[in-house]
């Protein structure tokens, strides 16, 4: 795409266009916010002296004690190239830490990263601080605009307990999928390897199929544009436009990262099965060990089946590894009739997003809150094959949508049993 980029007044009369236009380039959607290109137009002479402050990267959360590194990005709007200039930061209003930048030489529209040689030690446990950063005494006179010099953010502090960490895959695989077979193989190679990973599939991401559940669709809308994708934690990875990826060589390493991401919430899970009635009843009890940022905290419950084996075009699974020499998916057929489907997310009693209301907005030390949900198991369901993964997961308008930590269980039907892919050994 190409255009012209600039601003005029009313009558087309006094006017300023971006270098490149007429015929500017202009990078086509979709494409990372981060990377979208922004003009700032300010009326009038351009200023001599205009140190702007950009934006931060100052982490959001910290514990009490640590070291809060003060970085971000700067950029020149003044028509000087900038040679020397203070850089400043106070918490809370506080003492103003100042470093005296040099031998620099910033041009117009440079960028400049600036990292504070004085970080902040992080107090006040259970609370926000509000940290200001801005710049003064450029090439050793005043800014000629102060309206774009502070850069503001706030950093939660919690004490920086952990509670016992699992981490949450969602798979999304569909049986039209003809990659999907290896993402299944791969996340049960995770799950195989770390009983602290658990995981659950989501039939959506791409076309649907006969065990696509209305939760996993809209799931998948926010979360994955195609399958096999997964998200970890539901966490977005810095450069990254989705929570999501489909590069199957980073989910082991993304999934054992998170867990040394601490967690101030344990999360149990009761669980009672009347063979009977065929009614399961689970109660999911969340245990804050420290403070958690606050925000809209809810509990969220999946029933999962393995091992799910069916007929036709709903369960056949497509696969294109079936001419690839050493896949474990070779010569089984395209598509592979009575394939294993593992992991499958049959229903969700607590809502797709999970239930609201029941953890307060800011959690405390020593706070406990549970949760009881009824599912009654369809007969078409091996119950034997079932599990049920509870989690704390975020649903805020800020568009955090984290799991905190997670928990499964399989014990309330006697006997459980798993199926395997090819290639997977249990």
């Amino acid at each position: 795409l190409s255009g012209t980029t600039g601003v005029e007044d009313s009558s087309g009369t006094l006017g300023v266009n971006v270098n490149g236009s007429p015929s500017l380039n202009i990078p086509a959607a979709p494409i990372l916010e981060q990377n979208r290109p922004v003009y700032k137009f300010i009326y009038g002479t351009q200023p001599q002296l205009d140190m702007c402050g950009l934006n931060h990267t100052i982490v959001e959360m910290t514990s009490v004690g640590a070291s809060v590194a003060i970085t971000g990005k700067l950029i020149n709007y003044g028509a000087q190239n900038i040679t020397s200039f203070n850089l400043n930061y106070a918490v809370n209003g506080g003492s103003v830490v100042t470093q005296t930048i040099s031998s620099v030489n910033i041009g117009n529209n440079v960028l400049y990263n600036f990292s504070h040689s004085s970080q902040w030690i992080a107090i006040g446990a259970g609370s926000f601080s509000t940290i200001k950063i801005w710049t003064d005494n450029i090439n050793g006179s005043s800014d000629n605009n102060t309206l774009n010099d502070t850069i503001t953010t706030t950093v939660f502090v919690n004490n920086g307990t952990a509670a016992s960490k699992k981490v949450l895959i969602e798979e999304y695989s569909t049986a039209p999928c003809g990659f999907c077979p290896n993402g299944s193989y791969v996340m049960d190679t995770i799950l195989n390897n770390h009983n602290d990973i658990l995981g659950v599939t989501h039939h959506a991401g791409y076309q649907t199929d006969a065990m696509t559940i209305s939760a996993s669709l809209t799931l998948a809308t926010e979360f994955a544009p195609g399958a096999p994708y997964a998200t970890f934690c539901r966490l977005k990875w810095p450069g990254e436009m989705y929570p999501s990826t489909s590069d199957r060589n980073v989910w082991s390493s993304r999934a054992v990262s998170l867990l040394n991401k601490p967690s101030p919430v344990n999360v149990t899970l009761a669980t009672s099965w009347n063979s009977t009635s065929r009614q399961l009843d689970i109660t999911t009890y969340a245990t804050f060990v420290d403070y958690a940022y606050p925000g809209d905290i809810r509990i969220s419950v999946f029933v999962i089946e393995d091992s799910v084996i069916g007929s036709g075009s709903g369960y056949d699974q497509t696969n294109y590894y079936n001419a690839t020499l050493g896949s474990p998916f070779f010569g089984l057929g395209n598509p592979i009739t009575g394939y294993v489907h593992r992991h499958v997310l049959r229903a969700v009693p607590s809502g797709t997003w999970g239930t609201a209301g029941i953890i307060g907005n800011a959690p405390s030390p020593g706070q406990n809150y549970s949760q009881n949900y009824n599912y009654t198991i369809p007969s078409t369901y091996n119950e034997q094959h079932m599990s049920v993964i509870a989690f704390v997961n975020y649903y805020d308008p800020s568009g955090r949508r984290e799991v905190l930590n997670a928990e499964e269980a399989h014990n309330f039907a006697v006997g459980i049993k798993k199926d395997t892919q090819p290639g997977i050994e249990e």
